[in-house]
């Protein structure tokens, strides 16, 4: 998917400033975009049989998928935001009484250098009374910084950590003759795929509004503009969990998926949810005939069509064949 319209879609919904966030209009836009059909692939057993007779679907965090970096994000805190973090720090210490070490000049200092840490090392070093001599300042200079990128390293870790515990998530695809799927979620050939219809959902109903296309990069999503615009404006777009969770590396992208994608707490369970009735099911080329019974048996009793994958006899390609 990577046409035109997702890059108003980012437009609209990837702005880390929350005066230019549009969640409505980007609601809108892919609610035009959505498939006629969206597949799941399922293995032959009692879960995915009861999912197929209950119209629901299993919905599970980011943590249980078997991609390390599903929902993955990044802060890449560069020299300019930390200095930013530590300028503000600063100002709001200064009290301007006595004998304040953060004066109008040494303020003017700070505020101009292209290292703030290490400038206010030195102007430490030379303040009246300090305990810092000026062949200290390298070395503690080093030593903050090493203790800056180890809190950076370990925030990644936390963040990640949470965010993968607080969206629930079911994917589809928008194909269905894929041959490494039907591998990798359908147990080698031997289970079935579920095609529903999304997108004859209202765009008030919440199956709509959470159901987002998966778009692929060489880079994790990078949140650290959204945390700068926090400390600097006191606000920013807080749907960043969203947005870390449709961002996958481009190995991925001969799925085509879409994502249901739930906000929850992270003390939630995964969990069944409502999906629309299914407009068919399509059973693997190598299913077998106990299996394909109780899934017909299944399709029928709710007026499902069924469908069989052949494999092509000259082509690597898998063709849909109507069961009789």
């Amino acid at each position: 998917m990577r046409e035109d319209w997702v890059q108003d879609l980012r437009r609209y919904f990837f702005s880390y400033r929350q005066k230019d966030l549009n969640v409505e209009a980007a609601i809108q836009l892919k609610k035009q975009h959505i498939p006629k059909s969206l597949y799941k692939y399922r293995s032959v057993n009692e879960y995915a049989l009861s999912n197929l007779k209950e119209d629901s679907a299993w919905c599970t965090h980011a943590a249980n998928f078997n991609d390390p970096y599903d929902s993955s994000l990044c802060f890449d805190f560069s020299s300019d935001y930390m200095d930013s973090l530590l300028l503000q720090s600063i100002e709001n210490q200064t009290s301007g009484e006595g004998d304040n070490f953060f004066t109008e000049d040494n303020m003017n200092i700070l505020s101009t250098s292209d290292d703030p840490l290490k400038a206010m090392i030195e102007l430490a070093a030379n303040h009246k009374g300090s305990s810092v001599t000026p062949d200290m300042v390298d070395k503690l200079y080093e030593v903050c910084k090493g203790f800056t990128d180890n809190n950076i390293i370990e925030m990644n870790r936390r963040f990640n950590a949470a965010i993968k515990q607080g969206y629930k998530i079911c994917s589809f695809s928008q194909r269905m003759d894929s041959m490494l799927m039907w591998s990798h979620y359908s147990a080698n050939h031997t289970g079935f795929a579920i095609e529903y219809d999304f997108s004859e959902l209202p765009v008030t109903d919440i199956r709509s509004r959470c159901l987002w296309p998966v778009l692929y990069d060489d880079e994790l999503f990078d949140a650290s503009d959204f945390f700068m615009e926090q400390s600097r404006a006191g606000s920013f777009n807080n749907l960043f969990g969203i947005i870390s969770a449709i961002h996958k590396a481009k190995d991925w992208s001969y799925e085509h998926e879409w994502r249901l994608i739930l906000p929850m707490s992270p003390s939630d369970p995964p969990m069944n949810y409502s999906v629309p009735v299914p407009k068919g099911v399509y059973l693997g080329s190598k299913i077998s005939k106990e299996d394909e019974e109780k899934i017909v048996d299944i399709a029928r009793t709710k007026g499902i069509d069924v469908h069989r994958m052949r494999l092509s006899h000259n082509r690597f390609q898998m063709i849909p064949e109507i069961v009789g």
